[in-house]
């Protein structure tokens, strides 16, 4: 939080001694804000800035499509733009289609990155819905976790899902509710993907 600067009382006139020390010690105190960046993808030019595994960025990929305005995903992409992110907010809008939609984060590489997905095993609100989450590290997965959500979920309809990444602390949001929180601390940084 930033506070607003206190009044500094002088005597006589102009610059009394010691004012520019004591408003130098005033602004010290103001807390500096933090930087924000925001970054944008709605797939537009294509999938050149999302890298698989072996630094592919071919847009005829098989494996990704683009089908109604919307982006597929096939394999793990990362956005090579968040490649060196270490805390942010991941937010998107997607929708299952065919039994789960997945997403990774503080991602490097095929080998190294924290997943999570929602799965649905049924159909309408009697399916059962769970989110999955795991960390990949050294190409072996690891803490595999599967919790029930605890909100309706539906195939083909579209959800908001955000992911705060801070520190060794995760917290995904479905439709601004909280479905999962967890601790990790073994991947310190890396990108978004999909």
């Amino acid at each position: 939080e930033q506070s607003a600067p206190r009044q500094v009382a002088t005597t006589g006139q102009g610059d009394a001694p010691g004012f520019s020390e004591t408003f130098g010690r005033l602004l010290a105190q103001i807390p500096t804000p933090k930087a924000s960046l925001h970054m944008n993808e709605d797939f537009q030019y294509g999938i050149g800035k999302w890298k698989d595994a072996a630094g592919d960025a071919h847009w005829g990929s098989p494996d990704w499509s683009w089908v109604s305005g919307a982006i597929q995903p096939g394999r793990l992409r990362i956005w090579s733009d968040t490649a060196k992110l270490h805390d942010y907010r991941f937010e998107f809008k997607g929708r299952i289609e065919r039994g789960s939609m997945a997403w990774a984060f503080r991602a490097t590489d095929g080998g190294n990155y924290y997943a999570s997905k929602l799965a649905l095993d049924g159909t309408g609100r009697n399916g059962k819905a769970e989110i999955i989450r795991f960390a990949v590290v050294g190409g072996k997965e690891r803490r595999r976790v599967s919790l029930p959500v605890p909100v309706a979920l539906e195939k083909d309809v579209f959800y908001h899902v955000s992911v705060k990444v801070k520190g060794d602390h995760f917290v995904t949001l479905l439709d601004g509710q909280v479905i999962d929180t967890w601790q990790d601390s073994r991947l310190r940084a890396g990108g978004v993907g999909f």
